[in-house]
């Protein structure tokens, strides 16, 4: 099975440098986003919801790489090395507004 990898091209995450991880992906891969080889499926995904630790990149919708960096990203990815996703949070807003008011 190949390696999904994801590059978050959020705002936040291009702004933080995502175009450049973008980039070193490419290179290393041979792949431009949205083709795939029996080793790597990659491409670009929305925003993660980690704006302020950009650029994010996501593996196999297991774990994200956060603050991403050219020199180190695609170890990291042949690892699979980074911190739990964490998706779909429930929030309760009501309680919030109770503790607001």
């Amino acid at each position: 099975m190949n390696k999904k990898i994801r590059v978050c091209d959020g705002g936040s995450c291009l702004y933080d440098g995502a175009v450049k991880i973008l980039r070193t992906i490419e290179e290393q891969t041979g792949l431009a986003p949205g083709q795939s080889n029996n080793e790597y499926d990659f491409d670009r995904c929305d925003c993660t919801g980690h704006c302020g630790m950009g650029p994010n990149v996501v593996v196999d919708d297991e774990v994200v790489i956060h603050e991403a960096e050219e020199e180190t990203v695609m170890e990291k990815i042949n690892k699979k090395e980074g911190a739990p996703l964490i998706q779909g949070v429930d929030v309760d807003i009501d309680a919030i507004m109770k503790d607001l008011v």
